[in-house]
């Protein structure tokens, strides 16, 4: 029984060390996809993770990896690991965008990072500031205006 429990630990240890990554899959449309999930708060080694990862499944279909988007995202304390989701589609290496010199970014026109950083807090004066602009703009009435006032100051 003890040693039961202590390879259930041993395997849950290693596959919390060696991170997650899902195959590349097709999508539909040309389109195919990988994500990964790493350890510590950095997203790049789940990026470089989805970019060997699609290029591995390329070489299996004699294909070249043509990147349409790439999501990173950066751990946060308590929360998710830092993760990566590549969206790619698989050309000839005869084709022009294979023999591109960058061909792991050839076509690759949205990039979105997601930092996990907390929003810089606004200034009591950028508070006030923006609130008198609503005010200006007619958005808000004069009492709205005059109570929303009252909460900036009063939390200052």
């Amino acid at each position: 029984m003890r040693h039961l429990k202590n390879s259930i630990i041993l395997l849950s240890i290693s596959l919390f060390m060696s991170g997650c990554t899902q195959a590349p899959y097709p999508m539909g449309g040309g389109l195919h996809t990988v994500s990964a999930t790493c350890l510590g708060f950095s997203a790049g080694p789940a990026v470089k993770t989805v970019y060997e990862e699609a290029d591995k499944y390329a070489k299996e279909k004699n294909m070249v990896v043509v990147p349409e988007s790439i999501t990173a995202k950066d751990a946060v304390p308590f929360g998710p690991h830092p993760s990566a989701v590549l969206v790619f589609r698989l050309v000839s290496p005869d084709s022009p965008e294979a023999k591109s010199k960058h061909k792991m970014t050839t076509g690759l026109q949205k990039v979105q990072i997601i930092g996990n950083k907390p929003k810089k807090e606004e200034s009591v004066e950028e508070k006030l500031s923006k609130l008198k602009n609503l005010y200006d703009s007619g958005s808000i009435t004069e009492e709205e205006y005059k109570k929303a006032r009252l909460g900036i100051l009063s939390n200052f």
